[in-house]
């Protein structure tokens, strides 16, 4: 299984670091269907995921989640928009995924800030 991630801005909230591809909004099921649709990607399957809260010191994000199976991994005539296929525990070295995204991350089974470095200090003793 591979997840599609993609690197943030250099400047603003969470600069460089990287992130599952997001819309601004809340969008319904329908609506991020005809999105990948319009990105040249053929979903064969989506499913909503929890919803999902994070504060930041300034702002706050309130997400909704959708789980999409593709399937090919590149857009078929659509616009890549600089998305990285990656297995999912690549992201815990090689791409940085902020914590904001947790209840996503906790679903892919990828391990980041200090369930990260926990595990990595279960697997050396």
């Amino acid at each position: 299984m591979r997840t599609a991630i993609r690197k943030r801005p250099d400047k603003g909230l969470l600069a460089g670091m990287y992130e599952f591809p997001s819309a601004e909004g809340h969008l319904s099921r329908e609506e991020v269907l005809a999105l990948l649709k319009e990105k040249g990607m053929h979903p064969l399957r989506i499913s909503r995921l929890p919803d999902s809260r994070h504060v930041f010191s300034h702002k706050e994000w309130e997400m909704i989640g959708y789980c999409i199976r593709v399937d090919e991994l590149e857009p078929v005539g659509g616009v890549k928009e600089g998305l990285l296929f990656v297995e999912p525990a690549r992201t815990e070295k090689e791409y940085p995924i902020p914590s904001a995204y947790a209840a996503y991350t906790d679903y892919l089974q990828i391990r980041i800030g200090n369930g990260k470095y926990e595990a990595e200090n279960v697997d050396n003793q």
